[in-house]
This record gives structure tokens, C-alpha cells and sequence, in this order.
């Protein structure tokens, strides 16, 4: 049995995040506080839209998705400082979805949504085994590592609810800014688990997304109200779905994108 997790060969090696060199840590993707720690099978993006079912070749985690690409100390300050408010969130949500009462459809969720952002952009950067330190990474990693940074006035950060047991992680690829047409390509980076899913991306705006990143400001503290709506659920392969109305482009940082669902 092949267990696969993702991780750079050499350790010590540069921290995707630091950009130092250290000896590297296991980073959960998503953060594990936030998720049940389970078996899961794995494969790339590129195998679950190009690879019949019966040719399949599944590696396996025992315990998530993980990726051996930062270092200690930038992942105990990510867990420590970020991660906590992101799981809170999640698991607000979660309790949510799962009660048995009747409830509204839309829901406001306090949250602090600088620290989620954080959170979020802290693990993008983990996301990818090999150190590219493109455009698209250098302003992620100035906006991570500086509390008084504005997110990226180019970038937008969008989600929706997301009811399926999958994992998703993806980092870098292009699509059509709108679905059907294929004039105009941007950037998406994405990350997808129960109950919620994200989406970072330099289009303006994306299929009435509700928009994550207008909760930003410059202050790590301020707590909102993050609107939910429960009805905004897509196809569990969407967005990166390969249809009549999208392709995606990639480069070498599809490599380290995963779809990754419960082993049984």
C-alpha cells in the first residue's frame, strides 16, 4: 500500500513561508482543529478529470491531507495565532448544518475575519511542494506576515457552503474570469472542505459569489458578522470542474493540488 503525503525531498529545505531555510513540518490542509482526522484516498486534480474510475491508482493518508512544506515555527504561529478563529468558524457552521431544528436559511456567524483570512492564506502558501515564489505568492506571503498589511486590493476571496466529505486543495490555476467565456483568463487558488469552501482568485467577481474578502480591514481583531447563506451550495466539483463553460491551465504547482475523500 502506497501511503502519500506531500512533501519536499530535501528537510531541511526553504519554508514556503519564511522563505528561510529549516528543517520542515507537517502542515494539515485544511487545519486540523477544524476537520475529523480520518483515512482518506487521494489523487491529483489532474487524475480525477482525465483518469476513468477502473484505472484509478488512489494513494492514501492516514490522517489528512498534510504537506511538509513550512517549518516549525511558521506553523505553530499559523495554528497558535489563525487557525483557532478559522476552526471556530468552521465549527459554528458545522453545528449549524447538522442541528435538527428548523432553522433560516442565511445566517450571520461572529468571527474575526482578518484571522481567517490569515488562516487561509498561511496554508495556500503550504500548499505547494515546490518553492515557485511567484507574483501571486510574494503578495499572499507580505499580506500574511504583516498585521498592519491590506489584503491585496487585486485579489478577491470568496465562498459558499459546502456539504460534502471532501477535501480539495488547489493552488495556482487559470480559468475563464467567467464560465463560457474563454477571452479572459485569471488566476484561482482553492480550498474546499465540509462545510465551507474558498476561493482566491484576481477576477473581480465570480458566479454571485458572496464575497469573504469585503470583511478585510487592517485591524487583526475586528470581529463581524459573516453573512451564511445555506441555500448557495454548487456541484462538488465546482468550480474546477472541466465542462462546456470552463478549462483549467496549470503549471508545475497542480502537481501538489489534491482531491482527496474518505477512504472507505
Amino acid at each position: 500500500m502506497h501511503y502519500q503525503k506531500f512533501k519536499r525531498k530535501e528537510n531541511p529545505s526553504i519554508c514556503n513561508i519564511c522563505l528561510e531555510e529549516k528543517k520542515l513540518s507537517w502542515d494539515h490542509v485544511p487545519p486540523k482543529g477544524g476537520i475529523d482526522l480520518i483515512a482518506v484516498k487521494q489523487e491529483s486534480i489532474l487524475s480525477k478529470f482525465t483518469i476513468p474510475e477502473t484505472e484509478k491508482a488512489y494513494k492514501f493518508s492516514q490522517n489528512g491531507v498534510k504537506f511538509r512544506t513550512i517549518c516549525s515555527a511558521c506553523n505553530s504561529y499559523l495554528g497558535l495565532n489563525y487557525d483557532t478563529e478559522l476552526n471556530s468558524f468552521v465549527l459554528k457552521i458545522k453545528e449549524y448544518i447538522e442541528s435538527k431544528l428548523e432553522l433560516p436559511s442565511k445566517m450571520d456567524f461572529a468571527a474575526k475575519p482578518n484571522k481567517i483570512i490569515k488562516s487561509l492564506m498561511g496554508h495556500f502558501l503550504a500548499a505547494k511542494v515546490d518553492i515557485e515564489n511567484t507574483k501571486i505568492d510574494q503578495k499572499i506571503r507580505t499580506y500574511y506576515l504583516n498585521d498592519d498589511c491590506n489584503f491585496p486590493e487585486d485579489f478577491k476571496l470568496f465562498y459558499w457552503i459546502y456539504p460534502f466529505h471532501n477535501y480539495v486543495v488547489i493552488r495556482d490555476i487559470l480559468m475563464p474570469a467567467a464560465r463560457g467565456k474563454f477571452s479572459d483568463f485569471v488566476f484561482f487558488s482553492i480550498l474546499k472542505y465540509y462545510p465551507i469552501a474558498f476561493l482566491l482568485t484576481s477576477a473581480e467577481k465570480y458566479s454571485n459569489l458572496d464575497e469573504f474578502s469585503r470583511y478585510a480591514s487592517n485591524n487583526i481583531e475586528d470581529e463581524l458578522d459573516i453573512k451564511i447563506d445555506f441555500n448557495s451550495i454548487k456541484n462538488p466539483d465546482w468550480p474546477e470542474a472541466v465542462d462546456d463553460g470552463n478549462m483549467i491551465v496549470g503549471g508545475q504547482s497542480m502537481m501538489s493540488s489534491v482531491f482527496a475523500g474518505p477512504r472507505k
